[in-house]
Formats: structure tokens, sequence, C-alpha cells
């Protein structure tokens, strides 16, 4: 027992020596203080209201773009809309399929801008990609009274009937 409670010791003396030889020696640098305030201030100030980029697109708005209609008008276009693929119904493809897309100022969706944001498989995304784009228009977000370009994510369900 005696023997082996020497070879550990012995062990971590060992390792310690080896981890005191690996571990870089500190040295003393003198840091100037002032240098971060010699050049000006490096935080940017938050632009006025009025100052924002014209094409600026925005993730949080005053009020929230929106489909006419709400959301019972959105599930009934969806509902109109959506073919389900043959290759997706054949195999029992399901789930939600969850967009990111902008809003323009004038309600209309941005159809380069229609993105997948949770995939489910390639037809179902496709098909959801595909209704986007022919989405009517929204009503447009407002920030500062003035209507702006939003960007927004929406779920799009393909269940099928048992």
């Amino acid at each position: 027992m005696k023997n082996i409670l020497i070879l550990v010791i012995i062990n971590l003396l060992v390792m310690n020596e080896v981890l005191a030889q690996n571990i870089p020696k500190r040295t003393e640098e003198k840091f100037d203080t002032e240098a971060p305030f010699k050049s000006g201030p490096q935080i940017k100030p938050v632009p006025k209201k009025d100052e924002t980029k014209k094409d600026e697109i925005v993730n949080i708005a005053d009020e929230r773009t929106r489909f006419v209609g709400g959301m019972v008008a959105y599930d009934k276009f969806l509902k109109d809309n959506i073919k389900y693929p043959v290759f997706a119904k054949k195999t029992r493809q399901e789930g939600t399929v969850y967009l990111y897309f902008v809003v323009d100022k004038d309600g209309s969706i941005i159809k380069d801008c229609v993105r997948v944001a949770k995939s489910v498989s390639l037809e179902l995304d496709a098909e959801a990609m595909r209704v986007f784009k022919m989405s009517p228009k929204w009503v447009p977000a407002i920030n500062n009274k003035l209507p702006v370009r939003q960007r927004i994510s929406m779920p799009v369900r393909f269940r099928l009937d048992k």
C-alpha cells in the first residue's frame, strides 16, 4: 500500500514539473492607459430619428408588419394556395417550414429576400417559398410614423389528413 502511495506522489511531482515547464513566463508589460482616449471616442453616436438610411431593413419597428386581415386571413391564404407536393405526400412528409423575408415600404414582399430559416424537406421548402412569393401586399411596418422595410419570419405548416 505504501508503495502505491509513493508512486502516486512521485507521479504528481513529475506531472507538476512537466506542466511548469510548458507554462510561458509572465513578462511585465507597460500599457498606456491614456491611448484609447487620445484618438477620440471609440463609440459611434446613435443616429437621430430623421437620419436613418432610406432603404434600411429593420428587425424591430414601432408597428410590426402584418398580413392584411390578420392571422385568420393569412391561414386562409396559405390553405387556398398551397399545393402539397406529390413526392412529399407519397412519403408522408409533414412539418413546419419557417421562412424569413422582407416586406417593403409599400407592403409588397421583396421576392429576392424570401429565405428558409428552418427546413423540413426540399419539396415543402420550395412550395412554401413559391406561395410566399405570390403573396398579396402586407400592411408595412411603421417606424417614427413612416413606413419602413422590415425583416420578419413566419411559419408555414404542412399537415396531411390521416
